[in-house]
């Protein structure tokens, strides 16, 4: 699977609630998982900082992420990280 793929299972994973969002709560119990850890590890992105990337990926400050903000959100960090 690409990275994209792999990124949407993981949203839909998290949405534990099935809504179409993920929460704050939602999001970092993400990072409980030690697969989604190594998978952001290679993104170039730290589990310990979740709280500082859900507020940028939170594009519109709503206070929870849609599938858009989530996989564009990170995938721009993590481009960002690696450039």
């Amino acid at each position: 699977l690409s990275q994209f793929d792999q990124l949407k299972q993981w949203f839909l994973t998290g949405d534990s609630d099935g809504d179409g969002c993920l929460t704050y709560e939602e999001f970092r119990s993400l990072f409980e998982n030690e697969k989604l850890r190594v998978f952001f590890l290679r993104m170039g992105l730290d589990a310990h900082e979740a709280q500082a990337l859900f507020l940028t990926v939170d594009a519109d400050d709503s206070g929870s992420v849609d599938i858009d903000e989530f996989l564009f959100g990170v995938m721009r960090v993590s481009a960002g990280v690696k450039a």
